[in-house]
């Protein structure tokens, strides 16, 4: 067997406290480690997108 193609996303590291990690879901239905999407979204320099989508990112009610 080979691999023929192969579409790589991302790769994130994080110093976790514990090992609970919530999950939050955004209006476009992704989902996030909440560590995860905090992380992405206190990095973008204008408005948040989804890493997914890229949608305007805004938490799921």
């Amino acid at each position: 067997m080979s691999i023929v193609k192969w579409h790589a996303v991302a790769s994130w590291t994080w110093d976790a406290q514990d090992e609970t990690c919530g999950i939050l879901w955004g209006s476009c239905n992704h989902a996030f480690h909440l560590h995860c999407i905090l992380k992405w979204v206190n990095s973008q320099t204008s408005q948040a997108h989804c890493p997914m989508c890229r949608r305007e990112w805004q938490f799921k009610e």
